[in-house]
């Protein structure tokens, strides 16, 4: 825009100053004859041939014209035609007129162009505030969600649902993620969530692919496979864990154990490859004579550990346990019995505690303990008990577990 300003200034100076020397300076007609193409009026309404003597020249587009057609008695020293007076006469007025409306607009589109600026500057200043909040607010909403969990020196585990019977409540300064039934596909799918990409964790443990075994049926062709799986999710953990602890797949009794063993084999080397901690716990899990102990599982056919089999992968793993527990369980899922008869003068209600001086008014021996664990009946071992599933039977009676009313020696008639 300030280019075409210049351009026109230039023009109307150049016109301006053309005039000036036109109005001061005389011309000889007879030197402009020699330039005239053709001796003929170039007036729009003649155009017919004319004589020297009765001719004039314009001093502008040297064109010939009548005298009388220029409407003049005799030759003049400045002498311009209709068209080019007109032209000349009109152009510096109209420059100026154009130069202005330029200089206007120009004026216009810089105002609006301020204008224009102190709203983006504005805009941005409010962007930015609220970029700042969104981050507040997110950096607020993961210390909510991992409050307790934001520090570099806790433990996270993600276990299939070898752990599930892990109390989180007995450990201090971990966080247990079980997922029942899953499989390394599955526990890479939970730890690729952006809830566990909030904090760095100091550690990481990893105990799964329980039931990819399973699902193998004993063909060990699958272990490459598994292998592989287990890398990526490795790869993975290590983005929210300074450490990564793998642990190994449990012996069991089924027909699985060549895969245990070839998969257990390949997660060792797939730790020293990538730089994890390799928890073994195929010694602990097997006797002096190489056979698994079954002390540990919960029965023959099911890959599960009981409460002793998860004790000793609690301090295999070596987690962080709290003061004075030595069982890392959740305890028995007790079912409420339903109250039939309610409580009456002198009889508490079912599942409740008798006080400890009417215990002993009727019974100064609790009870005979020389049965099972979880129902105190003999004829059975602890491990073919139909209630080891639900846990040690509660007494109606005195409110106890491991044993039933009618272990009493003495028990009040109207229980």
């Amino acid at each position: 825009m300030t280019d075409l300003l210049k351009a026109v200034d230039s023009k109307l100076v150049s016109i301006e100053g053309r005039l000036s020397n036109l109005e001061t300076t005389s011309i000889d007609q007879s030197d402009q004859q020699g330039t005239v193409a053709e001796m003929i009026c170039h007036s729009t309404d003649c155009e017919k041939p004319g004589e020297n003597n009765n001719l004039t020249t314009c001093m502008i587009c040297y064109k010939t014209h009548h005298l009388s057609c220029a409407k003049i008695k005799t030759p003049i020293p400045v002498f311009m035609c209709q068209t080019c007076s007109g032209t000349l006469l009109n152009t510096p007025n109209e420059v100026k007129e154009m130069r202005q409306t330029l200089v206007k607009q120009v004026n216009d589109l810089q105002q609006k162009l301020a204008t224009k600026s102190d709203v983006c500057e504005k805009l941005s200043i409010e962007n930015d505030g609220l970029r700042s909040k969104v981050a507040s607010m997110t950096k607020e909403l993961n210390e909510a969600k991992w409050k307790g969990f934001t520090g570099p020196t806790e433990t996270i585990i993600f276990s299939d649902s070898m752990l599930s019977e892990l109390d989180p409540q007995k450990l201090q300064n971990t966080k247990v993620v079980p997922i029942s039934g899953a499989r390394i596909k599955d526990v890479h799918n939970e730890v690729r969530k952006p809830e566990y990409h909030g904090s760095k964790f100091k550690r990481a443990v990893l105990m799964t692919a329980t039931n990819n075994v399973s699902d193998a049926k004993g063909d060990a062709e699958t272990v490459p496979d598994m292998i592989n799986q287990y890398k990526d999710l490795v790869k993975d953990v290590k983005a929210i864990a300074e450490t990564v602890s793998v642990s190994s797949v449990c012996p069991r009794l089924d027909d699985a154990g060549p895969v245990v063993e070839s998969l257990n084999t390949g997660l060792q080397i797939l730790c020293n490859d990538v730089q994890c901690e390799f928890i073994d716990n195929t010694p602990s899990f097997t006797c002096g004579d190489g056979t698994t102990n079954d002390g540990y599982l919960v029965n023959n056919k099911s890959p599960h550990v009981n409460k002793a089999g998860l004790n000793k992968l609690a301090r295999n793993l070596k987690l962080d346990l709290k003061d004075d527990i030595k069982d890392v369980s959740k305890g028995p899922k007790l079912k409420p019995r339903p109250d039939k008869r309610g409580a009456g003068p002198g009889r508490p209600a079912r599942g409740a505690r008798t006080p400890a001086d009417e215990r002993d008014k009727y019974s100064p021996i609790q009870y005979n303990r020389d049965g099972c664990y979880y129902c105190n009946e003999g004829g059975h071992n602890t491990q073919d008990c139909r209630h080891r599933h639900q846990g040690p039977l509660q007494c109606g009676y005195c409110g106890d577990f491991g044993h039933k009313m009618k272990h009493h020696y003495s028990v009040p008639d109207e229980y």
